[in-house]
């Protein structure tokens, strides 16, 4: 005991942070990697996190003075005793240790409250789990509300309601660095028709990844009328995004992103516009999507596709007409002139098995100098 207690503090922190990575809401905001069901909410499971930074806290008084920053790093404002917090929070100073906040549906006074407390804020969530009734939500004026700014916040996960869009757009403002905006619909409180405009800020001017999943056109447009997009680079979205601009010509028309090099699409056995895809991202790298959808075939080969990400849920193939299709536009000359990798995800055991569909598709990839595999290697 005598080594560890020479130790800096640092290294325990950091010791402690590894034994709880796996479920540590930062972590899970933070991670790039592809996730065929989006995260709308890093902190759902929150009290997994607080149980065990708590098994920390309980070996001895040394590891209790350090595990107390992972116990208030994380913070919901839907607690039992919001009091009890809120005078933890000011009265020992561990506001100063927030980094990442669930905001209530409900209480926007103690939003308002906590979010004037906090200016290390990382990471602010207001998740669609957990609506009432909005008779029994508890507002307050948020344009006379004082909080921020918030320079250390760049992640922003939110389901837009009539109620929240004000505050919304007031946490933006207050907030010039984000990088990452998750922005969704309420499916059980009411929402405006038409959305709210989103004020000209840093914010918007420097998100490098934008997920809408899924949200109404009125919410995106409003959004993305506020952006200039030249450091979006990533796009999660829905097919329906791209397919509605190839069947209408909508109004505002649909924006073109200049710099996204991936494409995120979600949602099962919907139709897959690649000439719209194409034609709005001349920069594309990677697509990600379901391939057991409908494809709409592109006019003509997009030149820097590199990367096809497929995911699969089927785990019984009665129509392989699809998976055959599909396969043959991916070898076609007129789909991606450099593609290089195919990679295949979720349950595809099937598919792989059946040497007649599989094999001169595999072949066929060999050929143009691009591969199949797994995320954890090449298929054999």
């Amino acid at each position: 005991m005598n080594t560890a207690m020479s130790l800096p503090a640092e290294i325990w922190l950091h010791i402690h942070r590894l034994a709880t990575s796996d479920a540590s809401p930062m972590n899970i905001s933070l991670s790039e990697q592809f996730q065929y069901i989006p995260i709308t909410d890093p902190l759902q499971d929150v009290g997994r996190f607080w149980r065990n930074a708590y098994s920390l806290v309980l070996v001895c008084r040394l590891w209790s003075n350090y595990a107390k920053e992972l116990l208030y790093e994380n913070i919901q404002v839907d607690v039992a005793d919001f009091d009890a917090l809120y005078d933890s929070l000011t009265m020992f100073g561990n506001a100063r240790l927030v980094r990442s906040v669930r905001l209530s549906n409900t209480r926007f006074d103690r939003n308002t409250t906590v979010l004037a407390i906090c200016p290390g804020l990382r990471l602010v969530v207001l998740s669609n789990e957990g609506s009432k009734s909005p008779l029994r939500i508890r507002d307050v004026d948020t344009d006379h509300e004082q909080f921020g700014p918030f320079h250390s916040l760049t992640h922003i996960y939110w389901t837009e309601a009539t109620c929240n869009a004000s505050l919304l757009r007031k946490v933006l403002a207050m907030a010039p660095n984000i990088s990452f905006l998750f922005l969704t619909n309420s499916t059980t409180l009411p929402t405006d028709v038409h959305a709210l405009p989103f004020p000209e800020s840093d914010a918007l001017q420097k998100i490098k990844h934008l997920s809408l999943v899924p949200s109404c056109s009125s919410l995106n447009n409003a959004l993305l009328a506020g952006m200039k997009l030249q450091t979006l680079t990533r796009l999660t979205c829905s097919a329906s995004f791209f397919a509605a601009d190839a069947e209408s010509e909508p109004d505002p028309p649909p924006p073109v992103f200049p710099f996204v090099r991936i494409v995120e699409l979600f949602g099962s056995r919907s139709t897959i516009p690649f000439n719209a895809i194409f034609l709005r991202c001349p920069r594309l790298q990677e697509l990600c999507y379901d391939v057991w959808s409908t494809i709409l075939e592109p006019e003509k080969p997009h030149r820097l596709l590199s990367s096809i990400r497929l995911h699969s849920a089927v785990t019984v193939v009665r129509d392989w007409a699809t998976i055959k299709n599909h396969f043959n536009l991916l070898l076609s000359p007129t789909f991606a002139t450099k593609l290089q990798r195919i990679v295949l995800y979720n349950n595809w055991y099937r598919v792989v098995a059946n040497k007649e569909v599989f094999s001169p598709f595999r072949d066929g990839l060999t050929l143009l100098g691009a591969q199949v595999e797994f995320p954890e290697g090449h298929v054999r």
